[in-house]
């Protein structure tokens, strides 16, 4: 006899470990945390080779692990679908991972600007 669909869905969830109401609810209340990086398309381009030159970044960049669909628990760094490596920090909040060719440029940047300031004073 041929399994259904509906056999196998059900067959799927009895599998599935079963969370405690306070992990429930932990996990209803806590959204993964988000970045939400906006840059021209040419420069994500452009920072995403940099990661390949980078002494650094390279290594880890090529590691299929990093992967969006490989990602396993426990492994700090990430790809998002651009190709832009981001490292989960002990609070696993995401961090953009910046390239060697850019540091110094972005550094200058984020404490020159007045509106886009690093420090508050």
């Amino acid at each position: 006899m041929a399994t259904t669909r509906q056999q196998k869905l059900s067959e799927s969830k009895k599998q599935e470990p079963k969370l405690s109401p306070t992990d429930e609810y932990w996990g209803a209340t806590h959204p993964p945390p988000q970045v939400h990086v906006s840059m021209d398309s040419s420069l994500k381009t452009e920072w995403v080779a940099s990661y390949l030159k980078d002494p650094h970044f390279k290594n880890i960049w090529k590691d299929k692990e990093s992967d969006v669909d490989e990602w396993k628990n426990g492994y700090r760094y990430f790809k998002d679908k651009d190709g832009l490596l981001f490292f989960r920090d002990e609070d696993y909040q995401p961090r953009l991972c910046v390239p060697r060719d850019y540091q110094r440029d972005l550094l200058i940047q984020a404490h020159k600007s007045a509106i886009e300031t690093a420090h508050g004073g």
